[in-house]
């Protein structure tokens, strides 16, 4: 599962990218994938939702995910809902 990759075709931040590349370098990509509902979600998003969950169900995965986040955060104004709700947990 780690090997999936997202379509080239599809362009931006995800196209061309295995979903460990994204879990590994797009935290905002991944903190978007867990608002997602699952019964709504269908096809590659929908695998790549549990491709989040499970890593995230690792300890250790979530807290390097966290300070990937945290890192991510810092600085950042104008941010969605989903996120700026992250700030005032992660105090950036």
């Amino acid at each position: 599962m780690t090997s999936e990759l997202f379509p080239r075709i599809m362009g931006g931040e995800l196209g061309g990218k295995t979903f460990q590349e994204v879990f590994n370098s797009l935290p905002k990509i991944v903190e978007f994938s867990q608002i997602w509902e699952e019964k709504r979600t269908t096809g590659i998003f929908r695998r790549f939702a549990q491709f989040v969950k499970k890593k995230l169900s690792v300890p250790t995965l979530k807290i390097e995910h966290e300070i990937r986040l945290t890192d991510y955060l810092r600085g950042k104004t104008n941010l969605p809902d989903y996120l700026r709700q992250k700030t005032n947990l992660h105090c950036v």
